[in-house]
């Protein structure tokens, strides 16, 4: 997953989870109260934590700022 910020934004106070079918939850980012950069971000991001699950079913994406889900992008997976 790849995910740019603009500027303006203070990265230190941005989170992601992705939450997979099984309820699986996979911190992406945590925040980091020492980065008070606001000069966004451009970063490829991935986890392992889901590996050997199924893909079947709703994946959960949320970006907080400051500890509030700002965004939610859900997507559904099915069998073919």
């Amino acid at each position: 997953m790849h995910v740019k910020t603009s500027r303006g934004v203070r990265r230190g106070s941005v989170q992601m989870q992705l939450e997979c079918p099984s309820g699986t939850l996979s911190t992406l980012l945590s925040a980091r109260s020492a980065d008070y950069t606001q000069d966004g971000f451009d970063w490829t991001f991935m986890t392992v934590r889901c590996w050997d699950e199924s893909p079947i079913g709703t994946w959960h994406f949320r970006i907080f700022y400051s500890g509030v889900c700002l965004f939610l992008l859900l997507l559904i997976v099915t069998s073919h």
